[in-house]
C-alpha cells in the first residue's frame, strides 16, 4: 500500500463500505488527510522557524444506511477493521481503520432506525484509486 496519499480531498457521495469483507451501502463518506508537519529552527535559518514533512494520518466518516428491523453493524467502537470506501463514482479508498464513534439515527415516530455515521481513524497507511 501506498504510505503517501495523492492530494487533494478525498470524498464520495453514495456507494459502498467494506468492512472485514462485509459489503454495505453507504450514503457517502468523508476522509481527512493530515500530514503532521514537524517545526526546527537551527544554525542555518537565521533565527526562523522553518518545516519539515512529518507523518502521514487519516480520519474520517462515513454514513451508512441500516435495515428496517434489528441494529446490527457487525462492528463496534474500538474494533480495527479493513476498511475499503467506493464512491457511487468509483474513487476508493483502501486502510486498516480502527472505529473511534457510531452515532445511530432513529426515527421515534415511525419507530426505525435511519442510519448511523461512523467515525474512524487509519492505522497505518492507505490507498486511495
Amino acid at each position: 500500500m501506498a504510505t503517501e496519499p495523492t492530494t487533494g480531498p478525498v470524498t464520495g457521495i453514495g456507494g459502498k463500505v467494506s468492512i472485514d469483507g462485509v459489503l454495505d451501502d453507504i450514503k457517502g463518506y468523508t476522509v481527512d488527510r493530515v500530514n503532521d508537519v514537524q517545526t526546527y529552527v537551527s544554525s542555518s535559518t537565521g533565527g526562523f522557524t522553518k518545516t519539515a514533512k512529518g507523518n502521514f494520518s487519516a480520519t474520517g466518516s462515513f454514513d451508512i444506511f441500516l435495515n428496517q428491523g434489528a441494529f446490527s453493524l457487525g462492528f463496534e467502537e474500538g474494533d480495527l477493521v479493513d476498511m475499503v470506501l467506493t464512491s457511487a463514482a468509483g474513487k476508493t479508498f483502501t486502510s486498516e481503520a480502527r472505529i473511534v464513534n457510531i452515532a445511530v439515527a432513529v426515527d421515534v415516530e415511525g419507530n426505525t432506525f435511519e442510519g448511523a455515521s461512523v467515525s474512524w481513524t487509519a492505522n497505518g497507511s492507505w490507498t486511495v484509486v
